[in-house]
């Protein structure tokens, strides 16, 4: 079912399921104590919301915020040194990803400000990332085991990669546009 939350904060001891779409109206910290974090619908809410996974997985099923960017969510931190996975697109203030472990990026992220990916980057279909500021601290592989992915990077502001492109699994194509 649908849910909508208007709480500041939840922690458990255990995992989080949000079966379905989620509607946030208060800005949230959710802390999933060293357990996986899911939500399998839509997440929407202009709100800005951090979630702690501790050693656990991140996965977000469904579109985060509106199509075409006009029901852009708050500024969003996704902090887990377990796999951080994105099946569909992003629409947000900011996104900032911590923790060591990889995030799978399955849609294209457009954000209003900057974009930090804190551990490598895979991507699980061809990717645009649109923003101001767009750095990632690792690489940037094609996933999976069928055809390689296209990566497009266009920052209004600064673009950096502290990684290189392609070092496990190469991309199909790379496009950068950026300022600096």
């Amino acid at each position: 079912g649908n849910t909508t939350l208007n709480v500041q904060t939840i922690t458990t001891s255990g995992a989080q399921l949000f079966d379905g779409n989620v509607n946030f109206t208060a800005g949230s910290t959710l802390t999933a104590t060293n357990s996986d974090f899911t939500v399998t619908g839509t997440w929407s809410g202009s709100q800005d919301v951090t979630v702690n996974a501790g050693s656990g997985d991140i996965l977000v099923q469904g579109a985060i915020g509106g199509a075409g960017g006009t029901a852009r969510v708050g500024n969003l931190i996704f902090n887990a040194s377990g796999t951080k996975t994105f099946e569909s697109t992003i629409q947000a203030v900011s996104l900032t990803t911590q923790g060591t472990g990889i995030v799978n990026l399955g849609g294209n992220v457009t954000t209003s400000a900057a974009q930090t990916y804190n551990s490598d980057v895979v991507l699980t279909s061809d990717v645009t990332l649109r923003g101001v500021d767009i750095d990632i601290q690792g690489d940037v592989d094609s996933g999976g085991t069928q055809t390689a992915k296209s990566l497009t990077v266009v920052a209004t502001g600064d673009f950096s990669l502290s990684g290189a492109f392609g070092a496990s699994r190469h991309l199909l194509n790379l496009a950068i546009d950026a300022a600096n």
